[in-house]
């Protein structure tokens, strides 16, 4: 894509496409302020580097934090549904399945 301009979307879209095609790596940066926290993405030759996210995540002011996708899920739901998911749990660890 030289010599052309790429709209904020545009460029989402690919980083987008990448991620579902694996080709590149995404952490979610925790912040201190309100909103929506912002990823951190890299691409898979670089993802040895096991602090790789850790420095970065310093040099652009947040700390990286790593959640698996049914985690996010679950931070997504409303107050009332995590509650009834806690009182699933908390069941089915008395009947100890």
């Amino acid at each position: 894509m030289t010599n052309s301009k790429v709209s904020p979307r545009g460029v989402r879209e690919i980083i987008n496409q990448m991620f579902d095609a694996q080709e590149i790596h995404r952490r979610k940066l925790k912040r201190d302020t309100p909103g929506k926290p912002a990823y951190l993405y890299i691409h898979n030759d670089f993802h040895s580097k096991q602090n790789l996210f850790d420095e970065m995540g310093k040099e652009l002011g947040f700390q990286a934090v790593i959640i698996t996708k049914s985690q996010m899920m679950y931070e997504m739901l409303p107050e009332h549904e995590k509650e009834a998911h806690l009182r699933g749990v908390a069941v089915l660890k008395r009947l100890k399945l």
